[in-house]
């Protein structure tokens, strides 16, 4: 028979995205990155991690919150729709709202709708991308869950241990061994 339809965002206590709500607590003592270099941080990486998150949430929502359902379709939006993932600008966006336009004009290009991006859900991305950037925690396991995914799409069935579920190469489901 077929399976139940997962739970939505309305189910989750927090208003979170059901993959984003069930995974474990990360420790609160997470550096800034501030911390972790003696070097002032450049204003640009904040834009960078803007135009990851919500292009990584935009496909989250795609794939109903379980990108790694089908790992080179899921990575082919992201590197689409992230223009720093992507490698399709020679810098990081010199603001928020550069990083937003960017994502915008590649929602609505035939490549994008051909893999079936559109406007409607980068609006809704970014209320997602809000709510994960408003805590390093959820920034960590997204950068994870980038990782898993694009690890997955390039076949790598461990992802050395960086948290999130282990893809294999049935499809990309999560293993019961990592469950």
């Amino acid at each position: 028979g077929e399976a139940a339809a997962g739970p939505t965002t309305a189910d989750t206590p927090t208003g979170l995205p059901p993959f984003l709500a069930s995974a474990p607590p990360v420790p609160t003592s997470l550096p800034p990155l501030r911390a972790l270099t003696s070097k002032p941080v450049p204003p640009s990486v904040r834009y960078s991690m803007l135009d990851q998150m919500v292009s990584y949430a935009h496909v989250a929502r795609l794939y109903c919150g379980c990108p790694t359902d089908d790992p080179p379709m899921a990575a082919a939006a992201l590197l689409l729709l992230s223009s720093t993932l992507g490698a399709r600008v020679a810098t990081a966006p010199a603001s928020a709202r550069e990083a937003l336009l960017q994502i915008a004009e590649v929602e609505s290009s035939p490549p994008a709708l051909q893999l079936g991006l559109c406007p409607s859900l980068g609006a809704k991305s970014l209320v997602d991308a809000s709510l994960i950037l408003a805590d390093s925690g959820r920034v960590a396991l997204a950068f994870s869950a980038i990782d898993e995914l694009l690890g997955a799409a390039l076949g790598r069935q461990d992802t050395g241990g960086r948290g999130g579920n282990r893809a294999t190469a049935e499809g990309g489901r999560p293993s019961a061994a990592s469950s």
